[in-house]
């Protein structure tokens, strides 16, 4: 049986963010995570050690500047047929369920069953550096708890997890589809534009999220951030320095949704209320697609 989903990562300079990225896509069930070195210099190696053997983790160099769209292309071309979905995030995104289901495999379990067609776009939750001027010990998700509060029709960045039948080219925000949609995570219909407009009310409501731990604290910013250049675009090449810093160390509000995950799982498995809700809310958007594409009054 063909798995569910993989994961594909662009990095540099990621050694602090490694393992727990990996960890935190493993425990999602992931089939398999490729991530792409991409000029680094910080000796990641030693702390991906415990991975390099590892079955369902694929390291991959490629030393192209500027390219990260044109690497992601290449990549899933080769792995396109692994599996139905793809997910793409850096490695200071991590998404994860909110609601009804306890990993993203269980989610795209259920968008697979329902023959779920294009693309899945989850909004950014961007987080500052909560205090932190030394970069803190025992992890990314621990650590930075405060981020930005959404108010009422906010634009935030996405990313995406993608069908891969119905993919024609990736991006680094959107995909380019052949066939289907694009969809916030409660299957609401939206387009191919690389944001959402969200609030506080609609994130708490998302069956998956994402937190987009951007800045993290000031010695990694400075160490990091300011000093690698930018992955996609030669014009962001020095975008990042401390007046980017401040104006992105949200501190609006705490959020240890995801700290709280890591720490207690739920069991796995859904009550009978929560899928006729979910199968509720599909069936209502194959009735109005049905509709849209039978009337003559949309053509």
């Amino acid at each position: 049986m063909k798995p569910l989903f993989n994961v594909l990562a662009v990095f540099k300079n990621e050694c602090r963010a490694l393992p727990e990225w990996i960890d935190h896509y493993l425990s999602e069930g992931a089939n398999r995570i490729v991530l792409v070195n991409n000029n680094s210099t910080d000796g990641w190696e030693d702390s991906c050690a415990d991975y390099m053997n590892n079955k369902r983790v694929t390291f991959l160099e490629d030393n192209r500047k500027w390219s990260q769209v044109e690497i992601y292309d290449d990549v899933f071309f080769k792995i396109k047929q692994e599996t139905h979905f793809l997910l793409v995030c850096d490695l200071d995104e991590f998404v994860y369920p909110q609601h009804t289901f306890t990993t993203i495999e269980e989610y795209l379990a259920f968008l697979k069953r329902i023959n779920f067609e294009g693309c899945i776009k989850i909004p950014w939750k961007a987080f500052g550096s909560s205090g932190h001027k030394k970069h803190p010990k025992g992890g990314i998700i621990k650590n930075f708890i405060y981020r930005r509060k959404y108010k009422n029709s906010s634009h935030t960045l996405v990313k995406y997890i993608c069908r891969n039948k119905d993919t024609l080219r990736l991006g680094c925000h959107v995909p380019v589809l052949d066939n289907g949609g694009f969809y916030d995570s409660r299957l609401r219909k939206s387009d191919n534009s690389p944001t959402l407009t969200v609030d506080e009310e609609s994130l708490k409501c998302d069956i998956l999220a994402m937190n987009h731990y951007q800045i993290q604290s000031e010695e990694f910013f400075r160490e990091c951030k300011m000093t690698r250049g930018d992955a996609l675009d030669q014009k962001s090449e020095n975008i990042r320095d401390m007046s980017y810093f401040d104006k992105h160390d949200f501190r609006d509000i705490k959020d240890k949704r995801l700290k709280k995950l890591h720490r207690i799982r739920k069991p796995k498995g859904h009550t009978p209320r929560e899928f006729n809700t979910i199968i509720r809310i599909i069936n209502h958007v194959k009735k109005i697609s049905d509709f849209r594409r039978n009337s003559n009054f949309y053509n």
